[in-house]
């Protein structure tokens, strides 16, 4: 072989491993832009519906710390509603390690541009686990009560669901939607706007975190941040 067919023989394979690579990164971002707007449905801005929102490492390390920390076994019925189980995660140092994965980049990238705000640095109210299991009878139709003055988020993420139960809200035209929460959906509501419920479980259990997002224009409501977690120690 000659030094002008090695050439041309190294320069084909160069051609080919060139647009090899061009090809698998056009499929990346084709599928990054797929992914992101199929599995968050933004409703209205006051209501985000995110599907398999946290990815795989992300959603994993999340049960990893509640599992790491006995979370579930710290529930106790909940006073508020007598027929789920909760437990407010006092724990400052968990409910920092959780927070730095569940208000991440790209859900502050939603939620920023929902409210036209910036998310605060700090979140002082704790995360709460809940579970709603075979007897629950779900939350009747009610809109969220504001624990914080000015536009913020209250979100639910779904850890397992083997119910059949459901979100329900009120759409613009007064037309009732139904979302099956499935494990890693994210839905998060502004308190006082849109109308919504689950309805009872009927079997199995659905274990949830319920977490606040807060923008640098909220000042909490401490009579209703009080009321709401009655019952509850001091923040350790």
């Amino acid at each position: 072989m000659s030094y002008f067919d090695l050439n041309a023989t190294n320069l084909n394979t160069n051609v080919h491993t060139i647009l090899y690579i061009t090809v698998c990164l056009i499929v990346c971002v084709i599928a990054y832009v797929l992914y992101t707007k199929t599995n968050i449905h933004v409703v209205c801005k006051d209501l985000i519906i995110g599907h398999s929102f946290y990815n795989y490492n992300e959603f994993k390390s999340i049960r990893e710390l509640l599992k790491s920390h006995n979370v579930a076994s710290k529930m106790t019925y909940d006073e508020r509603e007598p027929q789920r189980k909760s437990h407010i995660i006092m724990d400052k140092t968990l409910n920092r390690d959780l927070e730095h994965i569940l208000i991440s980049k790209n859900l502050k990238r939603i939620l920023e541009k929902a409210l036209d705000g910036k998310v605060a640095v700090d979140h002082i109210y704790p995360i709460e686990y809940r579970e709603y299991d075979t007897q629950s009878q779900g939350m009747k139709w009610h809109v969220d009560k504001s624990l914080f003055f000015n536009p913020y988020f209250e979100c639910i993420l779904t850890l397992e669901n083997n119910t059949y139960s459901m979100f329900q809200y009120y759409d613009d035209e007064g037309v009732i939607q139904s979302v099956v929460p499935k494990p890693n959906t994210l839905i998060c509501v502004t308190p006082n706007t849109i109308p919504h419920q689950v309805t009872p479980t009927l079997k199995g259990s659905r274990t949830i975190l319920k977490f606040v997002v807060t923008f640098e224009h909220n000042r909490p409501n401490n009579k209703a941040i009080k009321n709401e977690m009655s019952g509850s120690d001091d923040i350790v």
